[in-house]
């Protein structure tokens, strides 16, 4: 078992600051686990956001509604893409989710394809042709758009960045054995807490609010499967 780390949707977060990874960026996937609390107060997951506009955002994934969650990419030309997608998903069960966008693919769906636990999913709607991800000063955040909106309540885990669209084989291979996959990966927070460390293999991040490790966590490494 992994462990987490735990927000309560209220000033909660983890601000990585102003990391440049994915600055301009035609393709990138964005990965982690996460359970949820509850999915009705707009909770913010992964961003890089200040405020809605291409000079302010370069990226965002949060819970639009009680049942969708919403991507943005902010592009550098072409305005921002965007897609929803109906997930189904229940609270209190830990889920993997695999965001994908190129800007390549953006006659369908807007370049995006997201996978549930290894698994392809429909997207309920999408628009928007971005051509690359913006460059803007600010924070990398998880649990939150920013320090004061958009924050999630629940728990997320093994949060990963690449800077290329991965395949659907390997979403999957992810899903079973996380550390399979590293070509292209540019950001990694494990988010442990083991025996009282906390072990981070980026920038340790300032902690919001009362945001904490929790030793709860997915069943990132499943020992039938990896090998």
């Amino acid at each position: 078992m992994g462990a987490s780390f735990t927000f309560d949707g209220s000033g909660d977060y983890l601000d990585y600051g102003d990391l440049n990874v994915t600055d301009s960026l035609t393709s990138v996937t964005f990965s982690f686990w996460v359970n949820s609390t509850n999915f009705t107060t707009s909770g913010g997951y992964v961003a890089k956001y200040t405020t809605y506009g291409n000079s302010t955002a370069s990226f965002y994934v949060y819970d639009d509604t009680s049942t969708a969650i919403q991507v943005s990419i902010f592009g550098n030309v072409a305005g921002n893409s965007a897609t929803n997608w109906t997930h189904g998903m229940s609270t209190g069960i830990w889920y993997h989710i695999v965001i994908t966008w190129a800007a390549s693919r953006n006659a369908t769906n807007s370049g995006y394809e997201i996978y549930l636990n290894g698994v392809k999913q429909t997207l309920s709607s999408s628009s928007g042709n971005a051509s690359s991800i913006n460059s803007v000063n600010s924070s990398n955040l998880i649990g939150g758009l920013t320090s004061s909106s958009f924050q999630k309540n629940g728990k997320i885990a093994y949060v990963r960045f690449f800077n290329r669209a991965i395949t659907e084989a390997e979403a999957n291979e992810m899903y079973k054995c996380i550390n399979h996959i590293s070509n292209g990966l540019i950001f990694q927070a494990d988010l442990l807490d083991t025996a009282g460390k906390e072990i981070y293999t980026q920038t340790s991040p300032t902690i919001g609010g009362n945001a904490a490790p929790d030793p709860s966590g997915p069943p990132v490494f499943f020992p039938t499967l990896c090998s």
